[in-house]
């Protein structure tokens, strides 16, 4: 065989051993450009969820923090209203006042119900406040009751340009029967309470002027007065402590830096 037949037969064999190596080199550059898509996918969708979750994090935080602000705003709204102490103030103002009160305890009801809602873990420092803003406000309601009766005495006494010294008394002697029943355990003193009442509503009765209901609620605050200072301080330390609470989960809950990044 001549060179030019040996030539041929060697570039016919490097084509056949070329063929097979450019289709490996070509498959090794389309699974390395596959893994690369595959990676930079996989890469955008973890941005994708790390963002939306953040976002929704974001969001919860922020419904809850709207909770927490509207209970505490609508507790405090209830320590703002007063019912009339006066005792020249018509019915019709008085239960209005009274109809604002519980409109405002239901709004501080509904606001806590939502708490619980967004945030279980502060059902009991919340449950606190509402409880306290309840008898704070059930008190105030009684207390103004009490100064609306008492004042129509004090109004009779100025009209008969005296003191009603007996009347006055039998409230007094009541009172204190009623506190030394409740604090001594070891003798039954209702005998003297029950007594002390009956006297009291009969000098009371003798005020013709006094209507039933006002010698009812002159006669229970002695037996069960009520102290505003203390009902206050209360409703202060609860706001306090909900407001500790809440402000200890929203920093818990805040999304720390680079808790959005992602590893490549």
């Amino acid at each position: 065989m001549d060179l030019s037949g040996i030539g041929a037969i060697a570039a016919a064999a490097a084509a056949t051993i070329s063929v097979p190596a450019t289709l490996m080199v070509g498959r090794w550059q389309i699974r390395s450009a596959l893994d690369t898509a595959e990676r930079a996918h996989e890469a955008a969708l973890a941005t994708v969820q790390a963002t939306a979750a953040s976002t929704h994090d974001q969001w919860r935080r922020s419904v809850r923090r709207d909770a927490f602000v509207q209970f505490v705003l609508r507790a405090t709204e209830v320590a703002w209203l007063t019912v009339p102490s006066d005792p020249g103030t018509t019915a019709e103002v008085v239960k209005a006042a009274e109809a604002a009160v519980e409109e405002a305890l239901h709004q501080v009801r509904a606001a806590y119900y939502i708490v619980r809602l967004e945030s279980p873990e502060l059902a009991h420092t919340a449950s606190r406040l509402l409880e306290a803003v309840q008898r704070s406000a059930a008190a105030d309601w009684r207390w103004a009751a009490y100064r609306r009766a008492m004042g129509v005495v004090e109004l009779l006494e100025a009209e008969a340009g005296t003191r009603f010294d007996d009347v006055h008394e039998a409230l007094r002697r009541l009172f204190w029967a009623a506190d030394a029943d409740a604090d001594d355990r070891q003798h039954d003193r209702h005998g003297e309470v029950s007594n002390a009442r009956n006297d009291a509503q009969q000098e009371l009765l003798a005020l013709d002027q006094l209507t039933d209901d006002q010698i009812s609620t002159l006669v229970n605050m002695q037996t069960s007065p009520v102290d505003l200072i203390d009902l206050t301080d209360a409703v202060d330390e609860a706001r306090e402590e909900f407001l500790r609470a809440a402000h200890s989960e929203l920093n818990d809950s805040a999304p720390t830096s680079g808790a959005s990044q992602t590893s490549s």
